[in-house]
């Protein structure tokens, strides 16, 4: 359905009442084939909305059946910045390891993402007892920084 929106002219830098763009609502439904085929047609992966969530950090939020593809297909095809945060300062790994989402947060361990980063409350990312063993798994105590 996407693919025929754009073939149409749909306007992916068009935006909603909070600052969503098209790239936004898809990744954070996890919808892999419409963030890459939003990607290819010139999509701005670094657009955030009013809470200055942007598609990575919404999708690191949003637990789906896509969400590891999605948080990939971001970085990898759409050169997402891994690091970006939002407006209280919380990167794409804060939001994947408050939320609980300690696969989304390996992930973006394992393709880089500052473990040691904090948020506007001084929080490093993978501050629940929970997550530090799943995310950096021998490099538990490093988390603690």
């Amino acid at each position: 359905m996407i693919k025929l929106l754009l073939q149409h002219g749909a306007d992916v830098h068009q935006r909603d009442e909070r600052e969503n763009t098209p790239l936004i609502t898809a990744a954070g439904g996890g919808h892999t084939t419409a963030v890459a085929a939003l990607l290819q047609a010139g999509s701005d992966v670094e657009a955030a909305d009013v809470d200055k969530f942007t598609a990575l950090l919404t999708a690191a939020q949003n637990r789906t059946p896509g969400q590891l593809a999605t948080l990939e297909k971001l970085l990898v095809a759409g050169r997402a910045k891994l690091d970006e945060k939002n407006r209280v300062g919380q990167t794409a790994l804060h939001v994947a390891a408050f939320a609980g989402h300690a696969r989304a947060a390996q992930l973006l361990v394992r393709l880089g993402a500052d473990i040691h980063a904090r948020d506007d409350w001084l929080r490093p990312p993978v501050a629940g007892q929970h997550l530090r063993a799943s995310c950096c798994g021998a490099n538990a105590a490093g988390c603690r920084r």
